[in-house]
Order: structure tokens, then sequence, then C-alpha cells
């Protein structure tokens, strides 16, 4: 949406870096987003100062989806993929 994503305390680029810097178990995240989402920019951003955390603290994937949106197809092929690839190397 319009949110800011680095601004605020609330905000997911914030969060991120925040916890990065804690001593705190950090999650493993992976991010999909489909090619033709009008957020892609946005996802991008995310991706971006995700990647530029020293270390990996997040084991950080991201997957872009060729040919899809933001739609219920896109969603489902996230899941599967992370359900059949992220889960699996636990």
């Amino acid at each position: 949406g319009k949110g800011d994503l680095h601004g605020g305390r609330y905000s997911v680029v914030h969060l991120a870096e925040r916890l990065a810097c804690s001593d705190q178990v950090k999650p493993r995240i992976f991010h999909g987003c489909g090619e033709l989402d009008p957020w892609r920019d946005m996802n991008e951003t995310v991706r971006d100062a995700i990647l530029q955390l020293p270390g990996d603290p997040y084991q950080y994937e991201f997957k872009l989806w060729e040919g899809l949106g933001h739609t219920g197809e896109c969603c489902s092929a996230v899941m599967r993929h992370f359900l059949k690839n992220v889960t699996a190397e636990q």
C-alpha cells in the first residue's frame, strides 16, 4: 500500500534492521513476489534493504514469479515453493 517501508517504528525495514542488531533469534525469511505485481517495486525495496544487512542474519531468499501478478495464483505458487523447498531444508 502507501506505507513507508523505512520510517516509523513498525516499518518492515526498520524492524528487520532492529532485530538484526539484537541478540534475539532471527527467523529465516522467504519472500516471493509476482513479476507483474503492482507493488513489485516495494517488494524489491524490502529485498534490497534486507540483503544489505551484514552477515545475512535471516538466511534471506527472494524469488520472483514470471508472468504472475498480485493474485491468488501467485500466492499459491509462493506457498507451494515455500512448503516444498524451504521447510524441507529445516
